[in-house]
């Protein structure tokens, strides 16, 4: 199984489309108005990099905090992304993640971390409840990087420093789909 960690902004939803919920005209509370459009050019690399490599969709995205999978799903259609999510990742939780040793015994866990480093555990606790995946590649304009996050950083990871060109930079679609076929899997 191949899985594609994604987040939202400022991947495929870019700044120019932040605030298109305010122009929609529909049911209040809904999906829909909850959330901004994402970028049309940002939707066809995404597409064409699922048709390559048949990788699925795991939303580490904040906006898991605000619908649910099947929403999500819904909202995803609608944008024109051709396949839905299978799942997101777990909100990090000091305690759970120590509990349930999703950090190995070589890590302390200080209290207080950054939003990269909680990310980056929330990918790592997906990777361990599902064993089954074989590669994987993060998607995400927060740097969850080795060499931003130390020991907690991923290595399969594309780090989109540009918010306004997102998934749609030049050369970005081929590194990703490399990850997705080439790269062993590593936590």
């Amino acid at each position: 199984m191949k899985i594609i960690f994604l987040d939202n902004d400022g991947v495929i939803c870019l700044p120019n489309n932040w605030g298109s919920r305010f122009k929609k005209k529909d049911v209040e509370n809904s999906v829909y108005s909850r959330f901004d459009n994402f970028d049309k050019k940002s939707i066809k690399v995404l597409n064409q990099i699922i048709l390559e490599t048949n990788a699925d969709i795991v939303i580490s995205s904040d906006w898991r905090r605000f619908a649910t999978l099947d929403e999500l799903a819904l909202y995803y259609k609608s944008q024109g992304i051709i396949k839905f999510p299978i799942g997101v990742t777990s909100i990090f939780d000091h305690k759970k993640f120590v509990d349930e040793k999703i950090i190995t015994d070589n890590y302390v866990i200080p209290s207080m971390l950054s939003l990269e480093i909680k990310r980056s555990l929330e990918i790592r606790k997906y990777l361990i409840d599902n064993p089954e995946i074989a590669k994987y590649v993060v998607i995400d304009d927060l740097d969850m990087s080795v060499n931003a996050c130390g020991k907690y950083g991923l290595t399969n990871f594309i780090h989109i420093q540009n918010t306004y060109e997102g998934i749609k930079k030049t050369g970005l679609k081929n590194k990703i789909i490399n990850y997705c076929y080439f790269t062993c899997f590593t936590t």
